[in-house]
């Protein structure tokens, strides 16, 4: 589960079967929504801090997917990025600092991508 900070104050929460949602959090209304977007169980997700860009992590098919918010799109948010193979289940993704540097990681491991 995320909460934006955007203009648009939407909360994710991703499932079992690997399907994000976004709720607005304003209209109380399901806004968006991506049918498997992970194969198997979405296990951590992270928005950046201010934009609508979102990362997802699953341990079931190790991938990071990084999402971001188009209007045009049928599903609202489309894929930028991708990491498929990840060494190990992804329990934890973040976002810090001004330039938002994603840490990811598992267990005590925690992975730096610039």
């Amino acid at each position: 589960m995320a909460f934006s900070e955007a203009d648009i104050p939407l909360l994710a929460t991703g499932d079992q079967e690997g399907t994000i949602n976004f709720w607005n959090l304003n209209e109380k209304i399901l806004f968006a929504s991506i049918k498997q977007a992970h194969k198997g169980s979405v296990s951590s997700l992270n928005f950046m801090r201010n934009q609508l860009l979102l990362v997802s992590g699953s341990g079931q098919d190790n991938s990071i997917f990084q999402w971001v918010f188009d209007d045009n799109s049928e599903f609202k948010f489309t894929k930028l990025r991708q990491r498929v193979g990840v060494k190990s289940f992804i329990t934890k993704l973040r976002f810090y600092g001004e330039d938002g540097t994603l840490y990811w990681g598992w267990g005590d491991i925690i992975i730096v991508e610039i």
